[in-house]
């Protein structure tokens, strides 16, 4: 059987006995039907699993005491995806899928022809919530941040780099990633630089930060394209064919992920 792996709200620490959450309980108990000795891997968001056992289980009480530590080694770059909101549930598959892709960052944004009819408040609580399922399923040590729905021009000005705390630095890279250099690609499907061109420019080869944009099932306005040029985007197409909103983030991660070889291995 695979080792289950559970996400704590709470800071984790070697050596710890963690009583696991209600929430969890039903199912190690009596789907998995987890007996004192079984294998655990839990995960708190900082980057790392931590591997323990079960030590105590009853009526009352099912305690995991952790063994030791797998951290997640350093990425080559951060990513961050600023995704202009979409009809319906897309956003949800969005999430999840990029989380799985090891977008670092998620910046749901209103454009011109932007249409959610829903509340962005509760929207954005239920997007955390999948993106921390997704890090659990993928076995994803870290979970990316979600900020707050916001306007077009706010998403641009938080990709300059006196906006650099505006993002979290990855738990293992220290202050190191206060000191990025972005690279900034906004993508349209009226016109641009092939996608891959712009990958491997001298821009990319120095860049430790990917700030992605892409827009909403209308695409974005000539105007709104202007405003990102004007504030240091490079305009890149995915061809002739026109994507769904939610295929479109998919190809472009799976893109930077394969020219880049981004996902990273594990070290102890």
């Amino acid at each position: 059987m695979t080792t289950p792996r559970i996400f704590s709200p709470r800071p984790l620490h070697e050596e710890q006995l963690y009583t696991l959450r209600d929430e969890h309980q039903h199912y190690l108990r009596h789907v998995l039907r987890l007996r004192i000795g079984d294998a655990i891997t839990l995960f708190d968001g900082s980057g790392s699993d931590y591997r323990g056992i079960v030590e105590r289980l009853d009526a009352q009480e099912l305690a995991v005491r952790i063994i030791d530590r797998t951290a997640v080694s350093r990425k080559t770059c951060r990513i961050t995806l600023a995704q202009a909101l979409p009809k319906g549930s897309k956003m949800d598959d969005i999430v999840e899928k990029a989380t799985e892709l090891g977008v670092d960052s998620i910046i749901p944004f209103l454009s011109t022809r932007s249409v959610p009819k829903w509340s962005a408040e509760k929207a954005v609580d239920r997007w955390r919530k999948i993106a921390t399922e997704a890090a659990r399923r993928s076995r994803r040590p870290d979970i990316p941040s979600i900020a707050d729905v916001v306007p077009y021009p706010d998403m641009l000005r938080m990709a300059l780099p006196d906006m650099a705390a505006s993002f979290p630095p990855r738990p293992e890279a220290g202050t190191a990633a206060r000191d990025s250099v972005c690279h900034r690609i906004i993508f349209w499907e009226e016109e641009g630089r092939k996608v891959k061109t712009i990958l491997h420019d001298e821009n990319s080869r120095q860049a430790d930060h990917f700030f992605l944009v892409i827009g909403p099932e209308g695409g974005f306005a000539r105007e709104e394209i202007d405003s990102a040029c004007a504030q240091g985007f490079f305009v890149a197409s995915l061809g002739a064919q026109v994507l769904r909103v939610e295929t479109a983030s998919t190809v472009v991660l799976t893109i930077l992920q394969y020219e880049w070889g981004i996902f990273s291995e594990v070290e102890t």
